[in-house]
């Protein structure tokens, strides 16, 4: 490759017109030099000499400029979702609170329609209380077999229908 000299190419353009061609002094120098193996040097030098330090600047901080603008719009994004959750976290806690104030309303409504308040030491309310532990002492022995317990949770649920029907009346 390269190690031996190429052949010279001939070229033979056909004239249609029969007029004469006419060549100038730029060309002929151009074909002149080649033959002469000299190389010729372009008249604008500045266009093929490779970007000066300044411009490697220009081009440096314009990187860093667009880096700035991404993490500038990546923070703004943050920020804004974390208000966000902020506002939904708010609107839930919110939602909590009268949820919670409409059960206590509702367990209040309950107690005082059922004419009982649990922990008061009623007598009645003692003995559903006696059917109440053995339920939680056999689901405690039987934490693996819940429904060995169905007769102890049938007297419980007995004892608290006999305790509403007789409150109802």
């Amino acid at each position: 490759m390269g190690s031996s000299q190429s052949a010279p190419r001939k070229v033979t353009l056909e004239n249609p017109n029969e007029t004469i061609i006419e060549i100038t002094d730029g060309v002929i120098n151009r074909l002149d030099g080649a033959n002469n193996s000299e190389k010729i040097q372009p008249e604008s030098v500045s266009s093929t000499q490779p970007p000066s330090i300044n411009e490697n600047a220009a081009a440096f901080v314009t990187s860093q400029e667009i880096r700035r603008q991404v993490d500038k719009v990546v923070q703004e994004n943050d920020n804004f979702w974390q208000s966000r959750i902020k506002i939904l976290r708010d609107g839930y806690q919110k939602i909590g609170v009268e949820l919670e104030a409409e059960y206590q309303k509702a367990t209040k409504d309950v107690n005082h329609s059922l004419g009982t308040h649990f922990g008061d030491g009623n007598a009645s309310n003692d003995s559903c209380r006696s059917s109440q532990a053995s339920v939680v002492d056999c689901f405690s022995q039987n934490s693996n077999r819940p429904l060995l317990c169905a007769n102890e949770v049938q007297k419980f649920n007995e004892c608290v229908s006999s305790l509403s029907c007789v409150k109802a009346k």
